[in-house]
């Protein structure tokens, strides 16, 4: 006999013993009508979410289930053994599909332990009870509610979970399909795009692609998973869909909402510009990176490319940035930094490592000298140093690669050289 169920037998061996037990199997298969529509109106009135549930077929399962319940105890009075109760664990599966609160079925189940505890009483009325009987068949309700409360929140906990796996991998195939492109032509894939509302020619869509500051925390699985989570439950309140997933040790997120209500209407926001004040929320250690809007879904590779190109962007000073906000030269260098590194002059190489010696000194000169429009005095300002200080570095630069600083074309070539390396 499983431990679940031997304090349910044992008040069920007291309460034979007794002389209500024949009376009451008896009674119970006459009146079975009459107790199951009692524990009807008990849940119906005692908990809103059976009776405002605009689901008819909770209503409808509500009526078996307490029939159920009702000849489950009339077989247990007629000496039936204590078996698993199987018409619970379906019962609760069912529910965990339609999003019925366990909660409400679990107070639905208290309701039952007071109507069985009074028909009980009621039925052994007609006899003289003894003591023992009485407490016995309190127990019987007790034990008896107890043992379908474990069996249907076991049920209810593993169908929430699979149900959750389920949606999962459908979740994270559907984002496979979109961020790797797909043939339009395939049916399969153009049903199951449809059925998810990705076909539809108003929705604009933003890839979102974020990582820890630190990139070695997401090699911890576990650390990844909570910012995946993190960036779910930041669009949870918001229209916008929402396929979050892990791919490449970055959390990888498609977001897509309505553009425009029809063809005759002015377009939304900025879907990107939209979720930048939501994804700062994510906190000062994550950095993200967005795609531009996208308006078709076969985009969404190239949205993906953007969104990383933006990431490698970012930085703990700004630690979200669109893509759109990239100047063309970002653009370029991310594209073309790791074919230009191998092919790079020994000048570079030796300004590299001349500048790494003095703590990058000689790279921030050059690119506060550039922003500056190439004025001295201005770049001196920001650096707060005195303005032979930038002659002196810009000398120092030019002795060591060769090219002049102060001449726009050698400088650009300068800077790019810095990127690269």
């Amino acid at each position: 006999m499983s431990d679940a169920y031997k304090s349910l037998s044992e008040a069920l061996e007291r309460l034979r013993q007794g002389p209500v037990a024949g009376q009451l199997s008896k009674a119970m298969k006459q009146q079975e009508t009459r107790v199951r529509q009692a524990l009807v109106d008990a849940v119906l009135r005692d908990i809103p979410a059976f009776s405002t549930t605009r689901n008819p077929q909770i209503r409808q399962e509500l009526t078996q289930h307490c029939q159920d319940h009702v000849a489950e105890m009339a077989a247990l009075l007629d000496g039936r053994a204590v078996e698993d109760f199987g018409f619970v664990d379906r019962n609760a599966r069912q529910r965990a599909e339609q999003h019925f609160p366990l909660e409400a079925i679990l107070h639905a189940y208290r309701c039952g332990q007071r109507v069985f505890t009074a028909w009980f009483r009621q039925a052994g009325s007609a006899v003289d009870v003894d003591t023992p009987s009485l407490e016995a068949m309190t127990d019987l309700a007790i034990e008896y509610t107890d043992g379908i409360s474990n069996v249907c929140t076991s049920a209810y906990v593993d169908q929430v979970r699979l149900l959750a796996d389920l949606e999962s991998d459908r979740r994270g195939q559907l984002l496979d399909m979109l961020l790797h492109g797909y043939d339009e032509s395939d049916g399969r894939v153009a049903r199951v795009l449809g059925d998810a509302g990705f076909l539809d020619q108003r929705r604009a869509y933003c890839v979102v692609v974020a990582r820890s500051v630190d990139p070695a925390e997401m090699l911890n699985a576990r650390r990844a998973r909570r910012l995946a989570k993190a960036l779910t439950e930041a669009f949870t309140a918001d229209p916008a869909h929402c396929l979050v997933d892990v791919r490449d040790n970055l959390v990888v997120g498609l977001l897509s909402a309505l553009h425009r209500m029809s063809g005759w209407t002015q377009p939304a926001q900025s879907l990107a510009a939209g979720a930048a004040a939501r994804l700062a929320t994510l906190g000062n250690a994550v950095l993200v990176g967005t795609s531009s809007d996208l308006f078709h879904t076969a985009k969404i590779p190239t949205g993906l490319r953007q969104a990383k190109m933006a990431l490698n962007q970012a930085s703990v000073e700004r630690r979200v940035l669109r893509f759109d906000e990239l100047t063309l030269r970002q653009v370029a260098l991310d594209t073309a930094r790791d074919e230009l590194r191998p092919v790079l002059p020994d000048w570079a190489l030796a300004l590299r490592a001349k500048d790494d010696d003095s703590g990058n000194v000689l790279s921030d000169t050059l690119r506060a000298y550039a922003d500056a429009s190439m004025n001295i005095l201005k770049a001196a300002a920001v650096l707060s140093v005195h303005p032979n200080t930038i002659y002196a570095r810009l000398d120092k630069v030019r002795d060591v690669s060769g090219l002049e600083p102060k001449a726009f074309h050698q400088l650009n070539e300068l800077l790019i050289a810095c990127d690269c390396t």
